[in-house]
Order: structure tokens, then sequence, then C-alpha cells
């Protein structure tokens, strides 16, 4: 099976083999289990394979392939959401949020010109992993990126803290760093 994979602009086809498809199913099935089990049990649902993948990409590569987990996040810059009005918010996970509401797109003419000069903007790119004091001296900062903005908002009221996961991302990314380097 040849499943495409966007680096960069660059696209590149990665060969994986059936028996390898069946071992990764067999395991992300009895993982899903565990975490449905979890969930049922704890009444909550916080979890996502996307996650783990992008963490190892992290410890494998320089590059980060998630916005998300850059610091700054690219909110309000390399990504913005829009509400079915047409109001423009610096990050899709923070729609419907008042106070994170811009301008309507239909009432600017250049969306990068008005990004650019949107000082509550600039005050979000200020959110980086060395300006949040519990991620400044965090060994895994560089991994995660200081996590979320919209999550720390919303668990918070205050983005220039740490992603409320934060806990299970350390454990997490110290667990998949061991696992990266066993022979």
């Amino acid at each position: 099976m040849h499943i495409p994979t966007l680096i960069g602009r660059a696209q590149e086809s990665v060969v994986i083999k059936n028996d390898m498809l069946d071992r990764y199913a067999h395991k992300a099935i009895k993982i899903t289990k565990e975490i449905i089990r979890i969930n049922k049990k704890e009444g909550i649902c916080h979890f996502n394979f996307n996650d783990i993948r992008y963490w190892l990409e992290n410890i494998l590569s320089k590059q980060r392939m998630s916005m998300c987990m850059r610091s700054p996040c690219g909110s309000g810059e390399a990504m913005v959401g829009f509400d079915s009005s047409g109001n423009i918010y610096p990050c899709e996970v923070l729609i419907g949020f008042r106070e994170f509401k811009r301008k309507n797109i239909l009432n600017i003419g250049s969306l990068h010109e008005y990004l650019g000069k949107n000082k509550k903007n600039q005050k979000l790119r200020e959110r980086k992993v060395d300006n949040i004091v519990k991620c400044r001296s965090c060994p895994w900062k560089n991994f995660c990126g200081s996590g979320c903005a919209a999550s720390a908002h919303k668990d918070f009221n205050n983005y220039f803290r740490e992603d409320p996961q934060c806990r299970y991302v350390s454990k997490v990314i110290e667990e998949l760093i061991w696992l990266s380097n066993k022979n």
C-alpha cells in the first residue's frame, strides 16, 4: 500500500506492507478499546491518535508538521478560523469565544494585511514556550511547543498558561523517546 505523506510542499509516497498494517491495526484497536473503556469509566474523551503521531514526529525530526506543536503556534497568522457568519477568529478552536472574535471577512480588504496588523493577534504570537512559566524549565518544551493556546484559555482563562494536558503529554513524550531509541 502506498500512503501519500505531505512533507512541506513536496509530496512523497511511503510503502507500507500488509503485515505491518495488520499489526498496526491490531494495536490501534487494542488501544482504542482501552481508551473507550477509560472514557466510559471516567466520563471524558480527550484522546487523538494524531497527537501521538505529531509528538513522535517532533522527537524524530526537527520539522513541525502540526502548527499546534510550534512555538508560537501560528494562531492568528498562519491559521485562522471563520464562523458561519464570516467572523474571523485566530484559530478554529477559538470560534465562539467573543474575546477572540475579530472583524468579519466581508468588512476587510486583505486578510493577510489585516491579520498582520491586528494587535490582538500580535499578542497571541508572543505566546512562546519560553514565555510560559511552567514550560520555561520543562525538559520537553521543544517537543510540544507549550501545547494549545486555545486549550489553555478554555481551562485557565489565560492563553499564557501551559496546555491543560501537560502532565499527560510529558509522560507520553518521555515514553516515546525511550521507545524510539530502543535497539
